[in-house]
Formats: structure tokens, C-alpha cells, sequence
């Protein structure tokens, strides 16, 4: 009997140890999940003429189409949802993290860059 106790012990250890195994799998799912979001959410915003760095949520408050924008692809959709004309072209073809934005219906002409670029400028 006491070889049959010390084998129940034993299996109840072995799957408290994989459920908590489980758990800490899902958790590190969760994390990497979280962490790579953050990571592709490039955080991007407009250069005023002084070299200050504006973001998309501050300029969404004066300008629509800057509401909800995480990325250039969101920002393309929205001045396209609105039918406006517009010009978002790389400024320097070796440089990906700055864009000059022309939306000639609102009068707009604009420098947007990454988070990673304002701060090299502050």
C-alpha cells in the first residue's frame, strides 16, 4: 500500500508541476504576444518646423484623418476613406523612418517620422 501511496504522490506532483508548466506557457504566450504588438506598433508623428515631434494622437484632436493611426498603412486608409489626394513619399530613399505627407485639399505639408528619429532630434 505504501508503494501505491508514494506512486499517487508522485503522480499528483508530476501534474501539478505540468500544470503549472501550462500556466507559465501561457503567460509566456501572452508576454510574446504583448511584446511583439509593442515591438510592430511603430509609434510615428509629424516634425513641426523647429524639429519638435508631434504625435498622430495630438494631431488627431485638428486633423481627422490622423485618428486611430499606428502605422503608415492606417494613415494611407484613412485620407483614402475621406477621397482625398494625397503624397506620402520617403524623403531620403536610405532613410525609412522619414516621409513627407502632402494632402493638397487641406493644405497640408508635413514631415512624419518614428518615435526612434524624435528622439535622436530631442
Amino acid at each position: 500500500m505504501n508503494r501505491f501511496n508514494a506512486l499517487v504522490d508522485n503522480t499528483q506532483v508530476s501534474l501539478q508541476y505540468m500544470k503549472s508548466i501550462e500556466i507559465i506557457n501561457a503567460f509566456l504566450a501572452i508576454l510574446l504576444i504583448l511584446m511583439s504588438a509593442s515591438i510592430s506598433a511603430e509609434n510615428w508623428f509629424a516634425m513641426s518646423r523647429h524639429g519638435e515631434c508631434i504625435s498622430f494622437e495630438q494631431l488627431s484632436k485638428r486633423v481627422g484623418f490622423f485618428k486611430n493611426v499606428k502605422s503608415l498603412e492606417d494613415l494611407k486608409s484613412n485620407i483614402e476613406s475621406q477621397d482625398l489626394d494625397y503624397s506620402l513619399q520617403s524623403t531620403l530613399p536610405e532613410i525609412k523612418e522619414i516621409y513627407r505627407l502632402e494632402v493638397p485639399a487641406r493644405s497640408i505639408s508635413m514631415l512624419i517620422t518614428t518615435n526612434e528619429v524624435c528622439n535622436k532630434l530631442m
